[in-house]
């Protein structure tokens, strides 16, 4: 996913993904990535910072094309 209106400053990024502490615009709670990322985890997955400068900002998304035990 890119976002091309979206910059984290490298102050943000460490905990981008912590509830209430990644927020980098007014008025944001700081929960989207957090909840994001639990949700991934919880498939199985992994979200990540792929970079983030002037041009915007992109996140890459692991998910298993199986999940153990399932079908």
């Amino acid at each position: 996913m890119l976002w091309d209106w979206l910059s984290f400053p490298g102050s943000r990024r460490e905990n981008l993904f912590q509830p209430f502490s990644g927020s980098n615009r007014k008025g944001g709670a700081g929960l989207g990535l957090a909840i994001s990322a639990e949700l991934i985890k919880g498939h199985g997955g992994d979200l990540s910072l792929e970079k983030s400068d002037e041009s915007g900002t992109s996140f890459r998304i692991v998910l298993p094309k199986e999940v153990e035990g399932q079908v």
